[in-house]
Protein backbone atom coordinates (compact mmCIF):
# COMPACT_ATOMS: atom_id res chain seq x y z
CA UNK A 1 0.00 0.00 0.00
CA UNK A 2 2.78 2.00 0.15
CA UNK A 3 4.49 2.02 -3.42
CA UNK A 4 1.48 3.59 -5.06
CA UNK A 5 1.69 6.60 -3.04
CA UNK A 6 5.82 6.90 -3.76
CA UNK A 7 5.29 5.70 -7.40
CA UNK A 8 2.52 8.41 -8.09
CA UNK A 9 4.48 10.95 -6.19
CA UNK A 10 7.64 9.80 -8.55
CA UNK A 11 5.05 10.49 -11.28
CA UNK A 12 4.40 13.81 -10.61
CA UNK A 13 7.57 15.05 -9.80
CA UNK A 14 8.92 14.02 -13.28
CA UNK A 15 6.16 15.41 -14.94
CA UNK A 16 7.45 19.06 -15.50
CA UNK A 17 10.85 17.86 -16.90
CA UNK A 18 8.75 15.56 -19.29
CA UNK A 19 6.84 18.48 -20.30
CA UNK A 20 9.75 20.71 -20.71
CA UNK A 21 11.98 18.32 -23.12
CA UNK A 22 8.61 18.69 -24.95
CA UNK A 23 9.02 21.90 -25.67
CA UNK A 24 12.19 21.70 -28.19
CA UNK A 25 11.54 23.63 -30.97
CA UNK A 26 12.85 22.66 -34.57
CA UNK A 27 14.78 24.97 -36.70
CA UNK A 28 12.73 27.40 -38.72
CA UNK A 29 12.75 26.96 -42.33
CA UNK A 30 14.05 29.05 -45.05
CA UNK A 31 12.64 32.38 -46.07
CA UNK A 32 9.72 31.81 -48.55
CA UNK A 33 9.16 33.61 -51.51
CA UNK A 34 5.73 33.05 -54.07
CA UNK A 35 6.44 31.14 -57.02
CA UNK A 36 3.52 33.12 -58.89
CA UNK A 37 3.26 36.80 -59.46
CA UNK A 38 0.01 38.81 -59.12
CA UNK A 39 -0.88 41.16 -61.67
CA UNK A 40 -3.34 44.24 -61.40
CA UNK A 41 -6.28 42.98 -62.71
CA UNK A 42 -9.08 42.65 -61.10
CA UNK A 43 -10.57 39.70 -59.26
CA UNK A 44 -13.95 40.46 -60.25
CA UNK A 45 -15.48 42.27 -63.05
CA UNK A 46 -16.69 45.84 -62.71
CA UNK A 47 -20.54 46.45 -61.43
CA UNK A 48 -23.46 48.82 -62.58
CA UNK A 49 -26.31 49.31 -61.06
CA UNK A 50 -29.74 47.08 -62.63
CA UNK A 51 -32.71 47.88 -60.61
CA UNK A 52 -33.61 46.90 -56.97
CA UNK A 53 -35.45 44.08 -55.27
CA UNK A 54 -39.08 45.35 -54.84
CA UNK A 55 -40.83 42.62 -56.70
CA UNK A 56 -39.16 40.41 -54.86
CA UNK A 57 -39.19 41.87 -51.46
CA UNK A 58 -43.04 42.64 -52.01
CA UNK A 59 -43.76 39.03 -52.29
CA UNK A 60 -41.26 37.68 -50.02
CA UNK A 61 -42.74 40.06 -47.30
CA UNK A 62 -46.45 39.59 -48.57
CA UNK A 63 -46.11 35.96 -47.85
CA UNK A 64 -44.20 35.66 -44.87
CA UNK A 65 -46.45 38.30 -43.15
CA UNK A 66 -49.57 37.04 -44.50
CA UNK A 67 -49.27 33.40 -43.39
CA UNK A 68 -48.08 35.10 -39.75
CA UNK A 69 -51.24 36.48 -39.82
CA UNK A 70 -53.28 33.99 -40.35
CA UNK A 71 -51.45 31.53 -37.97
CA UNK A 72 -52.06 34.53 -35.21
CA UNK A 73 -55.50 34.40 -36.38
CA UNK A 74 -55.77 30.57 -35.58
CA UNK A 75 -54.38 30.61 -32.80
CA UNK A 76 -56.34 33.56 -31.45
CA UNK A 77 -60.29 32.57 -33.01
CA UNK A 78 -61.68 30.58 -30.86
CA UNK A 79 -61.18 32.26 -27.86
CA UNK A 80 -62.94 35.48 -29.61
CA UNK A 81 -65.95 33.59 -31.17
CA UNK A 82 -68.92 32.56 -28.37
CA UNK A 83 -70.49 29.36 -28.24
CA UNK A 84 -73.77 29.12 -29.86
CA UNK A 85 -76.86 27.96 -28.04
CA UNK A 86 -76.69 24.24 -29.62
CA UNK A 87 -72.90 23.67 -28.78
CA UNK A 88 -71.40 24.49 -32.58
CA UNK A 89 -68.90 27.37 -32.78
CA UNK A 90 -69.28 29.99 -35.24
CA UNK A 91 -66.92 29.63 -38.73
CA UNK A 92 -63.22 31.42 -37.96
CA UNK A 93 -63.07 32.03 -41.74
CA UNK A 94 -63.55 35.76 -41.96
CA UNK A 95 -60.85 36.73 -38.68
CA UNK A 96 -58.41 34.21 -40.62
CA UNK A 97 -59.12 36.22 -43.80
CA UNK A 98 -59.20 39.23 -42.53
CA UNK A 99 -55.62 38.99 -40.16
CA UNK A 100 -53.95 37.11 -43.50
CA UNK A 101 -54.87 39.89 -45.31
CA UNK A 102 -53.79 42.44 -43.10
CA UNK A 103 -50.72 40.45 -42.90
CA UNK A 104 -50.01 39.99 -46.55
CA UNK A 105 -51.02 43.84 -46.94
CA UNK A 106 -48.20 45.21 -44.23
CA UNK A 107 -45.97 42.77 -45.03
CA UNK A 108 -46.07 43.69 -48.82
CA UNK A 109 -45.71 47.19 -48.26
CA UNK A 110 -42.43 46.67 -45.87
CA UNK A 111 -41.31 44.25 -48.47
CA UNK A 112 -41.67 46.94 -51.15
CA UNK A 113 -39.51 49.53 -48.89
CA UNK A 114 -36.84 46.93 -47.84
CA UNK A 115 -36.25 46.08 -51.66
CA UNK A 116 -36.76 49.80 -52.94
CA UNK A 117 -33.86 50.06 -50.77
CA UNK A 118 -31.18 47.70 -51.21
CA UNK A 119 -30.04 48.04 -55.20
CA UNK A 120 -28.91 45.51 -57.41
CA UNK A 121 -25.86 45.25 -59.52
CA UNK A 122 -24.90 43.11 -62.66
CA UNK A 123 -21.51 42.68 -64.62
CA UNK A 124 -20.39 45.43 -67.15
CA UNK A 125 -21.57 44.04 -71.13
CA UNK A 126 -24.17 41.35 -69.44
CA UNK A 127 -28.08 42.31 -70.20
Amino acid sequence: MRTAPCALCLVFATLPLRAVTAQHLAELPAAWTPSISLDSAPVSPPLIKSGDYRLEGTVAGGVLLGAAGLALSGVACPGMTPTIADGSRPSCTGTKLALGGVGLAIGAGLGYLVGWALPKYRPVGTQ
